[in-house]
C-alpha cells in the first residue's frame, strides 16, 4: 500500500475533492448552474481517473514508444502533468467569480483529453513505417534502477509496429484480453474529449455576467466587453486546433527531454501564450497598426505604473523571445528532419549532463552543421553529426529556401520587438519611475557578481572532488585484484611439484595451452590499468589533493553535486525575495527579461560560434543532471518558471478576486465597504481591484484578504523551491537515514526537513511582509496541511519538480488565499 504511486493517487484525490468542495460548495450558491460546475468536476474526475490507469499501465508504450523518445523515468507522469494546469485554472476561476477562467478551465481540460487520446492512440496503433527506438531505449533505461523490466515487450512492440497492428497498452494474463482493454480504453477517453468539449461549448454560448470580473489584464486595451469572449475563443480555437500537431512537432523535435506529462504541460503553456498574445496585439491593432509594431500597446496611463502595463509586457515579451527562437531553429533547420536522439548515457554519466549536440544543429543534420559537443567536457565519440564517409548533404530545395528567408525574416521581427520593448522598459519603466529600481537594478547585479563566480568555483571543486573519489575507488579496486592475484601465486608456489604437473596437464585437457601465458596477458593489463590510473591521478589531483592554498580552497569548496545545484535555489531566494518586498512590479517584469536572457544563452549554446558553444557548455553542464539529457536543457528553465509564475500570476488573482468581493459574489458581507479611519489604519486604501481605478475603497474583506493573498501566492514558487526543496535534498543526502519507500531514494528525514522549512519559510516572510494580522490560527492549520502535501509530492514524483511543486502548491493556495 504505501508506495510512490498509491501516494500520488492520494494527492490527487485530495486535490479533486478540495476542488469539488470550492466548486459545489456554499461560497458558489446560486452559481453552479450559470458556470455548468458539476459537469466541469465530472469532466476532472474522468481524466483523473484515465491518466492513473495509463501512468499504472505497462511503462513500454511510452518507453518503447514507436513515435516519440521521452526522457528516462520511471513514470509517464499524465496525472501530474494534464491535471496541473486545468486544476489551477479552476482554482483561479473560484478565487475570481470569472466567466472567462472557467471557460479556460473548460479548455484545458478538452485539451488534457486530446493529449491522452493522441498519446494512447499513436502507441497503441503505430505507423508501419515506424519502427520504436527499443533499442535506444533498453540502454537509457538500464541505468534507472528498477526499470529493468521496462522493455519486456519490446519484440511484440516492434513486430506490431512494423506490421501496423495493435500495441495492447494494458499488460494482461489473457492474451486476447490486451486489445480488448485497449480499444475500451481508447473508446473512453474519445468519451472524454467530447464531454469536455460540449462543457466548453455550453459555457461559452453564454454570455459573461456584468458582474464577473474580466481579469484580462485590466487597465490595458482590453477595455472592450467584446474582448472577454474574443480571447476566450481564441485561446479554444488554439487549444482544439493545435493540440495534437503542436504535441507531435515538440515531442519529435526534443527527444529525452521531457516525460509524457511533462510534454503536456509544456504544450498547454506555450499555446496559451500564443494565444494570449495573439488577442492582445489584435485589441491593440484596433488603435492603428503603429500600436502593434510598437510600444504603446503596453502604455498604461493609471497608477501604480504610469509608464508601463507590466502583465502585458510579461507576455509578450515571452511571446516573441520564443518566436524568435522558433524562427532561428527553423531557419536552421531549413526543412529537416526531426532531430536524431543524443547518445545514451552510460552508468559513468549519473548526475552529470550528456554531451549534448546543440539542439538545432541536431536538427539540421542532414545540412551538415554539425560541429562537436557543446559540452566541452573531451568526451569523444558522442557527436550525432555525419561521418567522414557519410554522403555529402544535397543541396536545398527551391521552397527550403523560401522557408529559411520567412523563418529568418520572423526572427529578425520577433528581434526588433524585443529590442523596442527593451528600450521601452529602461527609459520608461526603470528610469523615469519614482521607485528606487535603479538600486534594485545595482543590488541585483552585485549579487550576481558574487554569487556567479562563487558558484563557478564551487562546481569545479565538486566535480575535482567526485574525480577523485572515482579515482580512488578505481585504485583501491585495482590494489584489491593485485592482493587477490598474489594470494594465487603465493598458492601455486606452496603446491607440490606433482599438483602443478596434474593442473598443467588438466589445464591441457581442456584446450588451455598455458596458465602462465594467461597470467602474463592479466599481468600485463592489470600494469596498463595501473599505469593509466597514476597518470590520470597524478594529473586529476594536482590541485585538488596539493598542500597549496589553491589545493586547500578547492577542498573547502567542494560539496557534492547534488548539494551544489541546490546552490542556485538559495541564490534565487538572495535576489528575489527583498525585490518582492521593495517592487513587485519591478519583480514581475525582470523575471520576464531573465527569461529572455536564458532563451539567449541557449540559442547561442545551440547554433552560435563553436568557441562560445563550447565555453556556454562546459559551464552549464557542471550544473545540470540526467533530466538534461536532451538537446536542450531544461532544468534552469523550469526553476526560473517554477518561481516566476506565481509572481506573475498573484496581483491579477488576487486583485480580481478583491473585485469580486466588492461586486457581491462572495456575499453581502464581504462587499461591506470599509471606513476611511480602518484603511488608513491597514494602509491598504486605494489599493484598487482588478480593473478599478486608483483611489477606489475597498470593502473590509477585501482589504483583509489582499496583502496575505499576494504573500502567499506571490511567494509559492520561492518557498518551495528556494527552501523546502533545497532542505529537503541537502538534509535527505547528508543526514537521512531511513527510506521513504523501499527501494527509493527519498528519506524521512529530507521530507520532514522540507515541509519545516517551508513552513518556517513562510513565518519569516510574513512577519517581514508584515501580513500577519491577515492570518488567522485556522489559515496556518490548513497551509500547514497543503505544506505536508507538497513535501509528500516532492518525495514521489518522478517529473521535474521545479514544475509539478509550485503548480500544485499555487493551486492550493489560490483557494487559501482567498478564503475559499
Amino acid at each position: 500500500m504505501w508506495q510512490p504511486a498509491n501516494v500520488e493517487t492520494c494527492l490527487h484525490v485530495l486535490s479533486l475533492w478540495r476542488l469539488g468542495s470550492a466548486l459545489l460548495g456554499p461560497a458558489l450558491e446560486g452559481q453552479q448552474r450559470e458556470f455548468g460546475t458539476l459537469h466541469h468536476i465530472c469532466c476532472l474526475v474522468l481524466l483523473a481517473i484515465l491518466a492513473s490507469l495509463l501512468d499504472r499501465a505497462n511503462p513500454d508504450w511510452f518507453k518503447g514508444h514507436p513515435r516519440y523518445t521521452f526522457r528516462a523515468c520511471s513514470q509517464a507522469g499524465l496525472a501530474q502533468g494534464l491535471l496541473a494546469l486545468p486544476s489551477l485554472s479552476t482554482a483561479i476561476a473560484v478565487a475570481t467569480r470569472s466567466w472567462w477562467w472557467h471557460q479556460a478551465a473548460r479548455l484545458l481540460v478538452l485539451s488534457s483529453f486530446q493529449v491522452l487520446l493522441w498519446y494512447s492512440a499513436t502507441a497503441a496503433f503505430p505507423r508501419s513505417s515506424q519502427v520504436p527506438p527499443t533499442a535506444a531505449h533498453s540502454k537509457h533505461d538500464s541505468n534507472n534502477a528498477g526499470n529493468t523490466s521496462a522493455n519486456s515487450n519490446s519484440s511484440s512492440g516492434a513486430s506490431g509496429a512494423r506490421s501496423g497492428g495493435m500495441r495492447p497498452l494494458f499488460g494482461t494474463r489473457h492474451r486476447g484480453a490486451g486489445p480488448l482493454l485497449t480499444w475500451l480504453y481508447l473508446s473512453a477517453v474519445a468519451g472524454g474529449v467530447l464531454a469536455a468539449a460540449a462543457s466548453a461549448a455550453r459555457h461559452g454560448a453564454a454570455a459573461p455576467p456584468p458582474s464577473s470580473p474580466r481579469l484580462l489584464l485590466p487597465g490595458s486595451v482590453f477595455a472592450a466587453p467584446r474582448d472577454i469572449t474574443a480571447s476566450a475563443w481564441v485561446l479554444g480555437l488554439a487549444l482544439l486546433a493545435a493540440t495534437a500537431p503542436a504535441l507531435d512537432q515538440l515531442a519529435r523535435r526534443l527527444p529525452r527531454s521531457f516525460t509524457p506529462g511533462e510534454a503536456g504541460v509544456l504544450l498547454q503553456s506555450l499555446l496559451a501564450l500564443a494565444a494570449g498574445a495573439a488577442a492582445y496585439l489584435a485589441a491593440a491593432a484596433r488603435q492603428g497598426a503603429a500600436h502593434v509594431l510598437w510600444s504603446q500597446h503596453v502604455t498604461q496611463v493609471t497608477q501604480p505604473d504610469p509608464g508601463m502595463h507590466v502583465p502585458a509586457f510579461t507576455m509578450l515579451v515571452l511571446f516573441w523571445v520564443l518566436a524568435m527562437a522558433g524562427c532561428t531553429a527553423a531557419a536552421a533547420m531549413g526543412g529537416a528532419a526531426a532531430p536524431a536522439a543524443p547518445p545514451a548515457r552510460g552508468e559513468g554519466d549519473s548526475g552529470k549532463a550528456p554531451d549534448a549536440e546543440p539542439a538545432v544543429a541536431a536538427v539540421a543534420a542532414g545540412a551538415g552543421a554539425i560541429g562537436s559537443s557543446s559540452g566541452g567536457k573531451g568526451r569523444g565519440g558522442s557527436s550525432t553529426s555525419t561521418g567522414a564517409g557519410a554522403p555529402p548533404p544535397s543541396p536545398p530545395s527551391e521552397r527550403g529556401l523560401l522557408l529559411r528567408l520567412a523563418a529568418g525574416g520572423g526572427a529578425a521581427l520577433s528581434f526588433l520587438m524585443l529590442l523596442d520593448l527593451g528600450l521601452w522598459v529602461l527609459g520608461r519603466f526603470v528610469a523615469a519611475s519614482s521607485r528606487p529600481r535603479l538600486a534594485t537594478l545595482a543590488y541585483w547585479f552585485g549579487c550576481l557578481a558574487v554569487t556567479v563566480p562563487l558558484m563557478y568555483a564551487v562546481s569545479k571543486a565538486s566535480a575535482a572532488r567526485e574525480q577523485q573519489a572515482r579515482r580512488d575507488r578505481e585504485e583501491g579496486a585495482t590494489e584489491e585484484g593485485a592482493k587477490e592475484e598474489g594470494a594465487k601465486e603465493e598458492g601455486a608456489k606452496a603446491e607440490g611439484p606433482g599438483q602443478r604437473e596434474a593442473g598443467r596437464q588438466e589445464a591441457a585437457g581442456k584446450g588451455i595451452a598455458n596458465g602462465g601465458s594467461g597470467h602474463g596477458v592479466s599481468a600485463s593489463s592489470n600494469n596498463s590499468k595501473r599505469a593509466a590510473h597514476s597518470v590520470g591521478s597524478s594529473a586529476g589531483s594536482a590541485l585538488f589533493s596539493s598542500s597549496s592554498s589553491s589545493g586547500w580552497l578547492l577542498r573547502a569548496l567542494a560539496v557534492p553535486h547534488i548539494v551544489m545545484r541546490k546552490g542556485y535555489h538559495l541564490v534565487a531566494i538572495l535576489l528575489f525575495l527583498p525585490a518582492f518586498g521593495w517592487d513587485v512590479r519591478m519583480l514581475q517584469a525582470s523575471l520576464a527579461v531573465a527569461g529572455v536572457v536564458l532563451v539567449f544563452v541557449e540559442l547561442l549554446r545551440c547554433c552560435g560560434p563553436r568557441r562560445l558553444r563550447e565555453a556556454i557548455g562546459g559551464f552549464m553542464a557542471d550544473f545540470a543532471d540526467a533530466r538534461d539529457s536532451g538537446p536542450v536543457y531544461v532544468t534552469h528553465f523550469t526553476l526560473l518558471l517554477g518561481i516566476a509564475v506565481p509572481v506573475w500570476l498573484s496581483e491579477s488573482v488576487c486583485g480580481a478576486a478583491a473585485g469580486a468581493m466588492m461586486a457581491g459574489l462572495y456575499g453581502p458581507e464581504a462587499a461591506a465597504p470599509m471606513t476611511e479611519v480602518g484603511a488608513a489604519a491597514a494602509g491598504v486604501a486605494g489599493a484598487g481591484a482588478a480593473g478599478a481605478g486608483a483611489g477606489v475603497l475597498l470593502s473590509a474583506a477585501a482589504a483583509r484578504m489582499l496583502p496575505s493573498c499576494r504573500t502567499l501566492l506571490g511567494l509559492s514558487g520561492l518557498v518551495s523551491l528556494g527552501s523546502g526543496d533545497t532542505a529537503a535534498a541537502c538534509v535527505g543526502f547528508l543526514l537521512g537515514r531511513r527510506r521513504l519507500f523501499r527501494g527509493g531514494k527519498k528519506t524521512w528525514e529530507g521530507t520532514a526537513s522540507g515541509a519545516a522549512a517551508m513552513l518556517a519559510s513562510w513565518r519569516v516572510v510574513v512577519w517581514w511582509m508584515d501580513v500577519g494580522w491577515a492570518l488567522g490560527w485556522s489559515a496556518w492549520v490548513r497551509l500547514a496541511g497543503v505544506t505536508a502535501g507538497v513535501a509528500l509530492l516532492e518525495a514521489v514524483t518522478g517529473q521535474l519538480d521545479n514544475v509539478v511543486v509550485p503548480l500544485y502548491y499555487l493551486t492550493h493556495l489560490v483557494l487559501l488565499g482567498t478564503g475559499n
